[in-house]
């Protein structure tokens, strides 16, 4: 199955008003560490075994069925963000993420790739640069290289929970691809408990949330270490042979006298 890679794909159901950013850009900034100025392909171990999904409580699908659905934030302008920011390195990295989010609007991931990789040598610890290589390299069907960077994303948006669900949500999109319908399932209904307007993870949980493992059952119902050495009970016969001499439970019917004689 094809998932819609990008949010310009999905129906227009998902055009409803416009999410906006709600975390502070300091929150953003703090939140992820400081490294020194990396290329985007200097993120990523080439091979490097990719974290499956978190397990989570399957919610019933009635909890998000009264949340209307709610624009990607990622496909609003982060013009609003950079006004916020006090950090003259990050303010100039989001102004070239921003470039790079256009490119991505326009179906052009490499030139995207290229701009990112100039975000991330001004401000490494910008949580929107890897953020969107991960849409790039999605686009680009390098799922595992995605993951990376989605991964990675993670670290700096996890105050941000609209943020951090369409994250979580590209995940399960990145799994579906990858044909880990049970990893895509768990990040899809993470995405959800994070974001329950976010049509991707809904329409994706909805297609893959039978791939889920069934739930755990409760101790209390499940047997006990003596219930399961005792044998079964053994099954008594229908008919029971009566030994010689022994008198029968039921004594059988009298006969009638025989008729007289005339």
């Amino acid at each position: 199955m094809v998932v819609a890679l990008s949010e310009e794909s999905l129906p227009a159901a998902a055009a409803s008003p416009t999410a906006t950013v709600s975390s502070s850009p300091g929150a953003s900034s703090s939140a992820t560490p400081s490294a020194s100025s990396t290329a985007p392909e200097a993120a990523a171990t080439p091979g490097a075994p990719q974290p499956a999904a978190a397990a989570t409580e399957v919610p019933p699908p009635a909890d998000f069925a009264s949340v209307p659905i709610s624009a990607p934030v990622s496909s609003s302008s982060l013009d609003p963000l950079i006004r916020q920011t006090t950090d003259p390195s990050l303010s100039a990295s989001l102004r070239v993420t921003e470039q790079a989010r256009e490119e991505l609007s326009e179906n052009h991931p490499d030139q995207a790739v290229r701009s990112l990789g100039r975000a991330l040598s001004i401000d490494a610890g910008n949580p929107y640069s890897y953020f969107y290589l991960g849409r790039a390299y999605l686009i680009k069907k390098d799922y595992k290289q995605a993951l990376t960077f989605f991964s990675r994303a993670e670290l700096g948006l996890s105050s941000n929970p609209p943020w951090l669900g369409e994250t979580v949500g590209f995940e399960g999109a990145c799994y579906e691809e990858m044909g880990r319908d049970q990893d895509a399932a768990l990040a899809y209904q993470r995405a959800l408990q994070l974001s329950p307007g976010n049509l991707m993870a809904r329409a994706g949980y909805g297609r893959l949330a039978s791939a889920l493992p069934p739930p755990p059952i409760p101790p209390e119902e499940q047997p006990s270490a003596a219930d399961v050495d005792q044998p079964p009970p053994e099954e008594e016969d229908e008919i029971r042979t009566v030994p010689s001499g022994e008198p029968l439970e039921t004594a059988p019917p009298e006969e009638p006298p025989p008729p007289p004689h005339y």
